[in-house]
């Protein structure tokens, strides 16, 4: 990795998102992967709700009804209402979602039978 020349990079700082320390663009950051026990699932007649705990984030995921698009895409929408109530921190923000959606689709197909 080459070193960066140009001054207006300071050690530690957020440019185009990308972090810069010590001169050095750092892309990579530690993770950690979500567990199921970090979830809160609640099924409601009009969808699921989830909740990641280590950040409050809540992914809400409607109820399909029309019997076409359950039979095509599962008893839920695959594209959630995300309440930024916080971010993911050092969770990776997709598996956090994904994961979501999994526990919601297997609580809501366990309900809805």
């Amino acid at each position: 990795m080459s070193k960066q020349t140009s001054n207006k990079f300071s050690p530690g700082r957020l440019y185009g998102m990308k972090w810069v320390v010590d001169g050095y663009p750092f892309e990579g950051r530690e993770t950690v992967t979500p567990l199921r026990e970090d979830f809160d699932v609640v099924v409601r007649a009009s969808g699921v709700d989830v909740t990641f705990k280590p950040t409050q984030s809540e992914y809400s995921f409607s109820r399909l009804v029309n019997a076409e698009d359950i039979e095509r895409y599962g008893p839920i929408s695959d594209v959630p209402r995300h309440a930024a109530t916080g971010n993911t921190g050092r969770y990776d923000t997709a598996e956090v979602a994904q994961m979501a959606f999994d526990l919601a689709s297997s609580a809501a197909k366990a309900a809805w039978r």
